[in-house]
């Protein structure tokens, strides 16, 4: 099974994202394929493909991750696109006051040998939400719209992230579809 490990965000946020964000963009861009509102999520690592022994283990250490972290909030913010404006090819959402979910990584990337990811990743990590991923077709469509368009509009939410879940993700016709398989909690206060 492919997974992953995420910052999943509340509904009644994702439900703000979709309408206030994602609805003005699927308008003028439909081109564009925008993420359907309940995958809505910060991803902290891919795992990749895993056998049911390398699925128990990432139960144990995301657990063990958890243990690790506070409650914390962040606020959502700020729109953009990967790799470039001149070439785009992910729409996201940024968040502010990201030292949390920094060390969460930190955390993962000391325990990455027992999940079984030995490669590094070669980009720096950037906590984000994806919004939507543009085809090589809309590409030029996409730059000459889009820019302007994320630059127009304007989105901030605070979010309080309670867990830190382990997801499945498979992968359909119609999109990937998310699991939680574990969602561990994050220490209170």
């Amino acid at each position: 099974m492919r997974l992953f490990i995420a910052l999943n965000l509340p509904t009644e946020l994702r439900a703000c994202i979709a309408t206030d964000v994602l609805a003005p963009l699927r308008a003028q861009l439909p081109n564009v394929r925008w993420v359907d509102k309940e995958t809505l999520h910060i991803t902290l690592a891919f795992l990749g493909e895993r056998s049911e022994a390398e699925a128990r283990e990432a139960h144990t250490v995301v657990h063990e991750m958890a243990a690790t972290q506070e409650l914390f909030k962040v606020s959502l913010t700020g729109l953009g696109v990967f790799p470039s404006p001149a070439r785009p090819r992910v729409v996201w959402l940024g968040l502010t006051d990201s030292a949390p979910v920094h060390a969460l990584y930190r955390v993962f990337k000391r325990k990455r040998a027992r999940l079984g990811v030995l490669a590094e990743e070669r980009r720096a990590y950037h906590p984000h939400v994806t919004l939507g991923r543009v085809p090589p077709y809309a590409g030029g469509e996409a730059r000459d719209i889009l820019v302007p368009a994320l630059a127009k509009l304007e989105f901030e939410a605070p979010v309080t992230f309670r867990s830190l879940d382990l997801m499945s993700s498979e992968l359909t016709p119609k999109g990937a579809r998310y699991t939680v398989l574990l969602a561990a909690p994050l220490t209170s206060v």
